[in-house]
């Protein structure tokens, strides 16, 4: 296996940062969707809180490396919500968000795959162990 450019490590960093920046915005949607149901709305509040750590924690290492990450994310406008309707069943909220948390698990994945410094390493680690947690959580 050749060594992946610092370009293409960063980039697969991002991917993580960014799939945890599309959880945030559905574990917050989410949240309202699933008001009558406490248990549920209980987790994805745990979610949406574990997730925005998890976008600060990867920001912070972007910025070590003196990377702007947002520099080459989609902006929120140009990001595409899931088909759930507002009045979609909890069911559905539930299965958006156990597809987001199997997507950020193949990105970190992916990122783990390329060379990473040990503080990239520690944090992509700590977001799969809490991924696993929330699966789990929601039955996936």
């Amino acid at each position: 296996m050749g060594v992946a450019a610092p370009d293409e490590t960063l980039a697969a960093l991002n991917s993580v940062l960014s799939e945890v920046i599309d959880i945030v915005r559905e574990a917050k949607r989410s949240r309202w969707l699933a008001s009558s149901e406490a248990g549920l709305q209980a987790e994805f509040d745990r979610l949406f809180d574990d997730a925005r750590s998890w976008a600060q924690l990867l920001i912070d290492r972007d910025e070590a490396h003196g990377v702007s990450p947002l520099v080459s994310m989609v902006t929120p406008a140009e990001r595409t919500p899931p088909p759930l309707t507002p009045d979609g069943s909890v069911q559905e909220t539930r299965e958006v968000l156990v597809h987001h948390l199997e997507k950020l698990r193949e990105h970190i994945g992916a990122a783990l795959q390329q060379p990473q410094d040990d503080d990239v390493r520690q944090a992509l680690d700590q977001v799969e162990r809490a991924v696993t947690t929330h699966q789990e959580a929601l039955g996936a």
